[in-house]
């Protein structure tokens, strides 16, 4: 008895249901500092606001109906980035052009210094070859000094030694007159030799023709063969013939053409041999021109050579005039009428 009632005795155990404090319950006249709630009027109460998921529904079909109001959007959004990476290829194309600029200025200075050491170098290598054509000039003039001094003695001593002195310098005007012809400067002809070279050819040059000379005649029943150069022509009266570039002499001049080769007519023929030294043709230049084109070409199998070149040959454009030297017979044409009317009676006669 006493040990249950000493467990009577202890003490209860302990929980928070006990120590739950209660809410105060207070009237409304007691929650605060005078506060009062205030009624509200049905006007003033406000619809809550939708649910967001219904605005995003709302907003997408709106969107979808209006298909311009989309692309428009896109574009806004795509145009900056278009600004952005056009922006950004010309910051890299002015990169790039100022390495290109750098660099050949590069290449521009080192290709200058090596021209400029080339330069010295060859002013080095022209002011050492000076130096010695000066110390062989100086060299030489004191031999030739010796040897004008040996010629003086040797002059006192002999008298024929002039007139071989004279030879040498002939041969010295000689050699210098070769290297004189062998420069590309043109060759001055004199008139005699003007006349020499054209004989060669097969020609002479009278001079310019004048309004009061009536060189063109009617035509004659005579032909003539000439010689001009290489080439033979056969030529009458009146005649245009073309041939290799005549030098000394221009448009508007008369020629003779001395090489005659044979001269003919209905009556007779006379051939020379090789030339007819009494016969003549007379003729005018009316024109220097060129020949057309001919083209060259020049082709190598299985070696990879072709070659094309074109050329014009230079003419002269020659207007017989007159050939003489020769009997022309006279034109009857009175003769031809009279043999026409008497084989038209013959005819007749044998009909009846």
């Amino acid at each position: 008895m006493e040990g249950s009632q000493q467990l009577t005795s202890l003490p209860k155990p302990f929980t928070h249901e006990e120590h739950k404090h209660s809410p105060l319950q207070l009237p409304d006249h007691q929650l605060g500092l005078g506060f009062q709630p205030s009624p509200l009027d049905p006007d003033q109460i406000l619809d809550p606001p939708p649910p967001t998921d219904e605005l995003d529904q709302k907003t997408a079909d709106e969107q979808l109906q209006n298909p311009q109001i989309v692309s428009q959007e896109l574009q806004n959004q795509q145009q900056p980035i278009c600004e952005e990476l056009r922006n950004q290829e010309t910051t890299d194309e002015v990169l790039l052009n100022q390495q290109n600029v750098n660099r050949e200025l590069q290449n521009q200075e080192g290709i200058n210094e090596e021209l400029q050491n080339l330069v010295l170098e060859e002013r080095e290598k022209v002011s050492e070859k000076g130096l010695d054509r000066e110390d062989d000039g100086e060299g030489a003039e004191s031999k030739a000094e010796e040897k004008k001094g040996d010629r003086e003695v040797s002059d006192d001593d002999a008298e024929g030694i002039d007139g071989g002195n004279d030879s040498g310098d002939d041969d010295d005007d000689d050699d210098e007159s070769v290297s004189a012809s062998n420069c590309g400067v043109k060759r001055e002809y004199t008139s005699e030799e003007k006349e020499e070279e054209a004989a060669a050819i097969g020609y002479k040059v009278i001079g310019p023709l004048e309004r009061s000379d009536r060189v063109f005649k009617p035509y004659e029943l005579v032909f003539a063969v000439v010689q001009i150069g290489s080439h033979q022509f056969k030529v009458s009266n009146g005649d245009c013939i073309y041939t290799e570039r005549l030098k000394f002499c221009e448009v508007n001049n008369k020629l003779i053409l001395n090489k005659v080769l044979m001269l003919g007519s209905q009556s007779q023929t006379i051939i020379g041999r090789p030339i007819l030294p009494d016969a003549a043709v007379h003729a005018v230049v009316e024109e220097h021109a060129l020949d057309a084109k001919v083209i060259i070409f020049k082709k190598k199998r299985r070696k990879n050579y072709r070659r094309t070149k074109g050329h014009r040959q230079e003419l002269t454009k020659l207007r017989i005039t007159d050939i003489r030297g020769l009997e022309k017979p006279e034109m009857t044409v009175a003769g031809k009428m009279e043999k026409v009317s008497v084989k038209k009676l013959e005819k007749v006669a044998v009909a009846a």
